[in-house]
């Protein structure tokens, strides 16, 4: 039993894609500096886009006194951190938005907080939003297979994943899994080789370590899934690893992933509205 999911990917109707503004502003917030007003501009071409911050801005969790209806002043309020990954996750749910598997969503913005937090100790210069973005797509191949044959991810993977775990069962079914999709599907978007690199080997270290991005995806992953044990590959966090995040121990780990959490949980309030 397999599906050619990779002819599935190569027909264009079946591959979501992303807004012109979407991408401009997802490269735009890849920069060093970003002006807001031009950052702005970018935005207000999109209706959707400028809606949905806008939406959100005026949602309860901001307890504004009055109602904002200018998207410069929107931006302002929220800062350019917060602006950022609003940006960042309006323009990339829609990725996410058909999933029936709420858990996925969940475990991608958590990952995005973890691997942003990472990036700031790494001994290697990653640019944190480069960071968040990629912990945020590293299992869109997922979403992905779920959208393609829903049928079959909800009723056949999960009971073929107890019998022989997540990436042999997707092979057996798909002839290949959902980190070599994700790649193909950000290699089809126009994403840079780092960044494709990242997502197809987040499930292998010996790959992904050859990149700094695809080993700080990687070690993400594995911080994500630090208590549930369904990281789906047998790589362990060793001592390189722990030096190349410029920390002392894996105890630093669970506590970021905590810290991250925690924030996840806030920012999730406030995207309500959004998504």
């Amino acid at each position: 039993m397999e599906f050619d999911i990779q002819k599935a990917i190569q027909k264009i109707e079946n591959l979501p894609t992303f807004s012109q503004a979407g991408r401009r502003a997802l490269a735009m917030l890849s920069e060093p500096n970003v002006n807001q007003d031009d950052l702005a501009i970018i935005i207000k071409s999109d209706q959707a886009l400028t809606a949905k911050i806008l939406a959100a801005v005026n949602s309860p969790v901001f307890s504004l006194q009055r109602e904002i209806s200018n998207l410069g002043e929107a931006l302002r309020f929220l800062g350019l951190s917060e602006t950022r990954k609003m940006v960042f996750v309006a323009t990339t749910h829609f990725l996410f938005g058909g999933t029936q598997d709420y858990k996925t969503w969940q475990h991608a913005i958590l990952s995005a907080t973890i691997a942003e937090k990472l990036s700031e100790t790494c001994i290697e210069q990653i640019n944190k939003n480069d960071a968040y973005l990629a912990g945020l797509l590293h299992d869109v191949g997922k979403t992905f297979i779920e959208k393609i044959v829903p049928v079959v991810y909800r009723q056949v993977l999960p009971s073929l994943t107890q019998e022989m775990g997540r990436l042999n069962a997707e092979l057996s079914l798909f002839g290949m899994d959902h980190t070599e999709i994700g790649g193909m599907m950000l290699d089809s978007w126009n994403f840079n080789e780092q960044f494709v690199n990242a997502v197809s080997y987040h499930h292998s270290p010996v790959f992904a370590f050859a990149n700094p991005l695809g080993h700080l995806v990687w070690v993400t992953n594995q911080t994500a899934h630090l208590d549930d044990h369904e990281a789906s590959d047998d790589g362990k966090i060793t001592t390189r690893t722990i030096e190349f995040l410029g920390l002392h121990s894996i105890n630093q780990l669970e506590d970021i992933k905590n810290k991250a959490q925690v924030e996840v949980d806030i920012f999730l309030k406030k995207m309500e509205a959004l998504l």
